[in-house]
């Protein structure tokens, strides 16, 4: 489970679609797409949400 773990545990895996990664302010696009898998970072650095879109 990657809720939780440090930014930096992303880079240790393979993923085979699109991929963005949320940090805390950033401004993200719209429309969002299915296919699309979000890791949002929290304040502390660390995986705070995982979502497709």
């Amino acid at each position: 489970m990657l809720i939780g773990q440090p930014e930096a545990a992303l880079r240790e895996l393979l993923i085979l679609r699109p991929v963005r990664v949320i940090r805390p302010e950033m401004r993200v696009t719209w429309p969002p797409l299915a296919e699309r898998l979000n890791f949002e970072i929290g304040a502390d650095g660390r995986v705070a949400r995982v979502f497709c879109g």
